[in-house]
């Protein structure tokens, strides 16, 4: 029987990945969106236009704290599995 190798990832890097890459991608949507409608002359005003034309001011640094938070939880568990180190330190 043969088994898979499943990486050693906890659940709050999976978590960090995962939100980074929603928030990232909502954002560059709804910049594609605003860029878009504004080349292409289409009227698009509204609450839902002002929506869509803030989330990137506020996802894109958020997404960017993710990605940073996400990279040093991922060098903190290769460092702590080179040392041998199984857990936090107290």
């Amino acid at each position: 029987m043969m088994t898979t190798a499943t990486p050693d990832r906890s659940r709050a890097e999976n978590v960090l990945g995962a939100m980074a890459v929603a928030v990232v991608g909502l954002s560059a949507v709804c910049a594609l969106v605003t860029v878009v409608t504004a080349l292409t002359g289409v009227p698009f005003t509204g609450v839902l236009a002002r929506i869509v034309q803030t989330i990137p001011l506020f996802g894109l640094p958020a997404g960017m704290l993710l990605v940073i938070a996400f990279t040093l939880a991922v060098i903190r568990r290769r460092r702590a599995t080179q040392t041998g180190d199984a857990g936090p330190r107290s």
